[in-house]
């Protein structure tokens, strides 16, 4: 495939991961850019482009890092190499054994953020109950669970939410369906304790992205859209231009965020009877009592 000049003059998505992984590990080691750079003889700056995912940064610089950071470099590189299958330099798919300790280190960069939810929770979002109950549900199928519900997931912690704003755009259809209370109350709780905007969208206004959906803008580098399924897929440029476009037309649908609070708390104390998807509001005590 060939690119133009600007397209190989920015970041890779692969490397845009990557790098925010190795200064999640820098961070979580306690260790400042000075220090780690002087003990691998090289400069501050060099370091900050490798985490920043500029290509002019040292192919070998992550390897290096991890391995001062007490990580495997062999594990690094092959879970760099596993970020570009199937992508070019604004598609990645993460599929190497736990592209959840990447997809964290990403989210917790985000300047702000802006998450799709219908039918399926994002990792950041899903509380520790639907966590487990999706991996029993495998194990009752006697089916292995997918990477993003492996074993090795932690509960959702501060951290795995980015650390700007946070709009959470939920489907309505998802108010009215069974089993959803547990998840929505712990997303209620997140509503009120961090910094999140939660906007209720009416099924009827036919949005069409991927769920879930999560828009990540980053303070060094362009914003990444990604998707979660069985695996984590992280994109840029101009082919995602449709995914925002779903986004905005997501937000300007959504009810008021009061309105839309007051639905959720209803929901999560009186059950999915609680709100009428084709009204959009909330029933009475005396039509569902």
């Amino acid at each position: 495939m060939t690119h133009s000049k600007n397209c190989c003059d920015s970041p890779s998505v692969a490397a845009i991961v990557t790098g925010a992984y190795l200064r999640d590990l820098r961070h979580r080691a306690g260790l400042t850019l000075e220090e780690v750079a002087a003990s691998l003889s090289i400069s501050a700056s060099t370091l900050s482009r490798a985490e920043r995912g500029h290509r002019t940064a040292r192919p070998d610089i992550p390897a290096i890092v991890a391995a001062r950071l007490g990580q495997r470099p062999a594990a690094i590189m092959r879970e760099m190499r596993s970020l570009h299958h199937g992508g070019d330099w604004h598609h990645a798919v993460d599929l190497s054994g736990r592209p959840l300790e990447r997809l964290r280190a990403v989210q917790a960069c985000a300047r702000s953020a802006r998450v799709w939810i219908t039918y399926v929770w994002p990792a950041a979002l899903t509380s520790p109950a639907e966590h487990r109950r999706l991996v029993d549900a495998y194990k009752a199928m006697d089916v292995r669970p997918p990477a993003l519900l492996a074993g090795h997931q932690p509960p959702p912690e501060d951290d795995q939410l980015p650390a700007g704003t946070l709009t959470v755009l939920i489907e309505d259809s998802l108010l009215a369906r069974a089993g959803q209370t547990e998840q929505l109350a712990h997303v209620l709780a997140l509503a009120e304790e961090r910094r999140i905007t939660l906007r209720v969208v009416p099924i009827q206004a036919g949005i069409t992205v991927p769920a879930p959906l999560t828009e990540l803008h980053l303070p060094h580098s362009a914003t990444l859209h990604v998707t979660e399924d069985h695996v984590v897929t992280y994109l840029s440029g101009p082919d995602t231009r449709w995914l925002k476009t779903g986004l905005d037309s997501a937000e300007a649908a959504a009810l008021p965020h009061q309105q839309g609070l007051d639905a959720v708390r209803r929901v999560v104390a009186d059950g999915p009877r609680a709100y009428d998807i084709t009204t959009q509001r909330i029933c009475s005590e005396t039509e569902f009592g």
